[in-house]
Order: structure tokens, then sequence, then C-alpha cells
């Protein structure tokens, strides 16, 4: 209890956050391919379809397809 009463002011002080710096070093890379192929279905017939490939757009190392 007595630990709890000499701890608790020094979390319940306002402080002043610094602003962070931006991490050195370059830009990552963001990547971003569509490509388009046809194809032909004996239901649809003759028709276009799109490869998508992106990566570095939500997080550095996430690569999406599609």
């Amino acid at each position: 209890m007595c630990l709890l009463v000499f701890t608790l002011p020094l979390f319940s002080v306002a402080g002043y956050a610094e602003e962070a710096a931006p991490p050195a070093g370059p830009e990552p890379s963001r990547r971003f391919l569509a490509i388009p192929y046809p194809f032909f279905n004996d239901t649809i017939g003759t028709g276009v379809g799109v490869a998508v490939i992106t990566e570095g757009y939500i997080q550095p190392q996430v690569l999406t397809v599609t």
C-alpha cells in the first residue's frame, strides 16, 4: 500500500511528448502492377480479366495478389 502511494504521483504528472523524428533512410517502395488477360469460357464466351499485384501499400512488407 505504501509503495502505491509513493509511485502513483509519478504516473499522474503531466508531461510533454517530444515530436518523433521521421525514420532515417530511403522511402519505402510501393509497387502496383495490373496485368490484363483475355480468356474464353463456354458459358459466357470471350472475356477479359485483370490480375493485380501490389506491394508496400498497407505495410512495407505486404505483397497482395488478386
